[in-house]
């Protein structure tokens, strides 16, 4: 009994911890945010991706032009929702080895910091102990966020229904985002990157992947942010092979 005890106060002060940070995270703003962190590439790149990315969810929600699409495959999300759930894609990737270290996180390099070391690089050409270590940390990324979503939809009271949306839209919005700007992040600097296609040849997502061309053509208008020249913006949605 008192064991049983002690794993339910060791997962309620895990649990507390989670919906402290994320009501941190989520009361900081993008300027502050941008102010607060500095250094290498990958953090940068990862602050200027959760920016584009919050806009753009947040926008699907709000958008006149989306709102077909939110009909259809997003009904039971709102703008609040969504915006706080955005501030939680990647944090993982900008906390300090102290802030991971309240999740049990086993390294003594932050995920930030091990991430960054193969970033724009070509993966042919890591050592076999370079791919474990970002393996390793990537995994680390999954199951905090993880937490920390988990934490979320409880705080919050979600259905079932409302976090696959929740998921599904950043899963479309993550994948698209990365095959328009962060190519070097995913180890495609030279190869061509679609998030549309990808949705579909990796998940079998159709719909996703029509919302992808959707947004594709509609980045800048969503984001505020236009995308890079010789990306696969204005395409024929007729001529997809869905």
């Amino acid at each position: 009994m008192d064991i049983d005890l002690r794993i339910v106060m060791t997962q309620l002060i895990r649990c507390v911890l989670c919906c402290l940070i994320i009501a941190v995270y989520t009361l900081v703003g993008e300027r502050q945010i941008l102010a607060e962190v500095t250094g290498d590439s990958l953090r940068m790149s990862v602050i200027n991706h959760k920016i584009r990315l919050k806009r753009g969810m947040v926008a699907t929600m709000s958008r006149a032009s989306m709102y077909l699409i939110r009909a259809e495959y997003f009904p039971d999300l709102n703008v609040d929702i969504v915006s706080r759930f955005s501030a939680l894609h990647d944090m993982p990737k900008l906390m300090t080895v102290a802030q991971l270290k309240k999740f049990d996180y086993p390294y003594d390099e932050s995920i930030g910091d091990i991430l960054a070391k193969e970033h724009g690089a070509n993966w042919d050409l890591l050592s076999d102990a370079e791919l474990q270590q970002r393996a390793a940390a990537r995994v680390e990324l999954n199951r905090i966020e993880g937490l920390m979503k988990k934490a979320f939809y409880v705080q919050e009271g979600l259905s079932q229904q409302q976090i696959e949306q929740l998921e599904h839209l950043e899963h479309i919005w993550d994948l698209t985002d990365t095959g328009l700007f962060r190519r070097e992040e995913v180890g495609a600097n030279d190869l061509p990157y679609d998030g549309a296609r990808y949705l579909i040849s990796r998940y079998g997502d159709s719909p996703g992947a029509l919302v992808s061309i959707v947004i594709e053509d509609q980045f800048e208008e969503l984001t505020g942010v236009r995308p890079p020249m010789g990306s696969n913006r204005c395409r024929n949605l007729f001529s997809f092979p869905f």
